[in-house]
């Protein structure tokens, strides 16, 4: 039975595996880390952030990615530069929306020190927005071993550079800056 299984699955099974097991490994031993270098309310202030975009991506989420993967023509350069852009347009309006949010989340939470983080944080969805759909359409052709393989690399090194921005200024703009990295990538 296992011969059966063509080795393309079988890498793509072998990466998503490993990818899975080590990004978690480094997850792990990163919080570690940065749980002795910085203070508690940092993690606080990174999980409202990432929580705000959270609701803000599934308010407007547009199955583009299931789209691609199924439509038939979802590999044809013109679909996927009309979707690109939608997406990029999204990106902007929820950018939009996160800073001008910022002071009233801020007000919300009674912490004025939190508008400059919701504000410079909003950027993020527009670096997400900007990425090209060559992961998406990775996935539609069941090519997704190097994108995984690559995301892994890349979420090491910005751990690295995060930690080494927490242990110079023990600050949670070491967290917002790991946000901008991963959003890189």
């Amino acid at each position: 039975m296992m011969s059966s299984l063509s080795p393309r699955l079988m890498d793509n099974t072998f990466a998503l595996m490993l990818t899975t097991a080590l990004s978690g490994i480094v997850r792990l031993g990163s919080n570690l880390i940065l749980s002795r270098l910085l203070y508690p309310e940092a993690f606080a202030i990174v999980g409202l952030i990432v929580s705000v975009f959270f609701v803000l991506e599934l308010s407007s989420d547009m199955g583009f990615h299931a789209y691609i993967v199924r439509h038939k023509e979802g590999n044809k350069a013109d679909l996927l530069d009309t979707l690109w852009s939608i997406r990029l347009l999204r990106g902007v309006i929820l950018a939009a929306i996160m800073m001008l949010a910022s002071w009233p989340l801020a007000q919300y939470f009674d912490s004025a020190a939190l508008q400059p983080v919701f504000f410079v944080s909003a950027f993020v969805l527009l670096i997400q927005a900007l990425h090209p759909l060559s992961d998406i359409v990775s996935d539609r052709q069941n090519r997704v071993a190097k994108p995984l393989y690559l995301e892994l690399l890349a979420y090491s090194l910005s751990t690295i550079v995060v930690i080494s921005v927490a242990f110079v200024s023990r600050s949670h703009w070491a967290l917002v800056g790991g946000l901008f990295l991963q959003a890189l990538f």
